[in-house]
C-alpha cells in the first residue's frame, strides 16, 4: 500500500473516531442538560406543592378559628361573623349552616338572587358540610365556575356549642395568583412548565 493511501486511511479512521467522540460527548451533554432541567422542574413542583399546602393550612386554620368563636357566641350574630371574614380575607362568600344542613345565612360578593335561593336550602349532602361535621376543618376539591372561568374551593369548619356540633361555617375562595398560586415561582427555562392539579383538574 502506498504511503499516501496509508495516510488517507489513517486520517479517515482518526476522523471517524473524532466524530464518534464528539457525537458521544454532545449526546452526553444533551442528556445531562435534560436531566438537570428535569430535576429543576421536579424540585420546583415539589416546592410549589409544599407552599400551596401551607397556604391551604392557613385558610383552614383561619376558618376553624372563626368557627370556634362563632360557637362560643352561641351561634348568634351571623351577619357580623360573615362580614368579618369577607372584610379581612380573600374569601368572597360565606355560609353559616345549621346542624341539620339548612343554610341559616349566606352573604358576600354574591347577588340577591343567589342569596335568596341559598338561604333555607338543605346542603347536608354537600362535601364541605359532611367533611366539616365528621372530620373537622377541611378544604373541598376545586369546582369550576363557568361564569368567571375560574376554580373555587370551599373551606369549612364545624361550629360547636357546649361541645356539640351546632352547625358549619363554610367560606368560598377563588383559586388565583392572589389566593394560592402566587407561591409558584417561574422556572429558569421558558420551555419548562409546572402545572397545579387537583382532583384531576389543572388549575
Amino acid at each position: 500500500m502506498k504511503l499516501q493511501t496509508r495516510w488517507a486511511v489513517v486520517l479517515l479512521v482518526v476522523g471517524l473516531l473524532l466524530s464518534s467522540t464528539i457525537y458521544g460527548g454532545l449526546e452526553l451533554y444533551k442528556q445531562q442538560e435534560l436531566d438537570r432541567g428535569q430535576n429543576a422542574a421536579e424540585e420546583s413542583a415539589a416546592m410549589a406543592a409544599s407552599q400551596i399546602e401551607s397556604v391551604l393550612d392557613e385558610r383552614r386554620d383561619y376558618i376553624g378559628y372563626v368557627a370556634s368563636k362563632a360557637g362560643a357566641q352561641g351561634f348568634t350574630n351571623t351577619e357580623r361573623i360573615i362580614d368579618g371574614i369577607i372584610d379581612n380575607s380573600r374569601f368572597f362568600a360565606v355560609q353559616i349552616v345549621r346542624a341539620d344542613g339548612t343554610v341559616a345565612a349566606f352573604d358576600g360578593q354574591i347577588t340577591d338572587d343567589v342569596r335568596t335561593a341559598a338561604v333555607g336550602a338543605n346542603v347536608s349532602d354537600e362535601a364541605y358540610f359532611t367533611r366539616a361535621r365528621t372530620g373537622g376543618a377541611s378544604v373541598t376539591g376545586p369546582e369550576y365556575v363557568e361564569q368567571r372561568d375560574q376554580y373555587l374551593v370551599v373551606v369549612s369548619a364545624p361550629i360547636t356549642v357546649n361541645g356539640t356540633i351546632a352547625g358549619v361555617l363554610a367560606a368560598s375562595i377563588y383559586v388565583s395568583d392572589d389566593t394560592f398560586l402566587k407561591t409558584v415561582k417561574p422556572l429558569a427555562r421558558e420551555d419548562q412548565r409546572v402545572s397545579v392539579q387537583a382532583g384531576g383538574e389543572t388549575l
